[in-house]
Parts: C-alpha cells; sequence; structure tokens
C-alpha cells in the first residue's frame, strides 16, 4: 500500500478571530484526527512546536488519501509527499545500476 508523508498547517485566514470560535473549531478537528489514528488511518500525527502545523504518515491510494484530507477543508492547507521504505529504495537504485 503506498504510504504518504503530509506536513499540514492551518489555513489562519479562514479561522474565526473569536479565540473561542477559533477553539472549537481546532478541538472538533483534533478530534477528527484523534479517531482516524485510533483508526489507525494515520500511522502517526504530530503537531509542530509552533503550534499551528505539523505532519502525519498516512497509507492508501492517491484517490483514498485526497477524499481523506478534503474533509478537513478549508481549515487545514496540506503538502503530500508519496514515501518508499529502505528496500523500496533499494530495489529503485539497483535498477538504475542495471
Amino acid at each position: 500500500m503506498p504510504k504518504f508523508h503530509i506536513e499540514w498547517k492551518q489555513n489562519l485566514s479562514v479561522m474565526p478571530d473569536d479565540p473561542v470560535k477559533m477553539g472549537k473549531i481546532n478541538l472538533s478537528l483534533l478530534e477528527m484526527v484523534k479517531a482516524e489514528v485510533k483508526s489507525s488511518k494515520i500511522g502517526d500525527w504530530g503537531v509542530y512546536c509552533n503550534g499551528f502545523s505539523g505532519y502525519c504518515i498516512k497509507e492508501g491510494t492517491h484517490d483514498e488519501i485526497m477524499t481523506e484530507l478534503l474533509k478537513y477543508m478549508p481549515y487545514i492547507l496540506f503538502d503530500v509527499k508519496p514515501v518508499v521504505n529502505v528496500d523500496q529504495a533499494i530495489d529503485a537504485v539497483k535498477v538504475y545500476l542495471k
């Protein structure tokens, strides 16, 4: 199954100025993340110490990843990169060397 490294960042331009409203949106988003971690849809998740961006590791097809990320919009923006494990990297180098 393909694996993706996803950097996420809060889209502060759409967040309300009211800290209470922003907090409620953040809690709602975090509960969604927690459910995905619990169901193993997200392999690893973390927030950077800046408090408004972070990363996660997800497995799935391109279509599955896109569909799952759409539910966080417009509040979260994503940079998604496919990754390979060490064995896949070794195989790629061997093919290159042929």
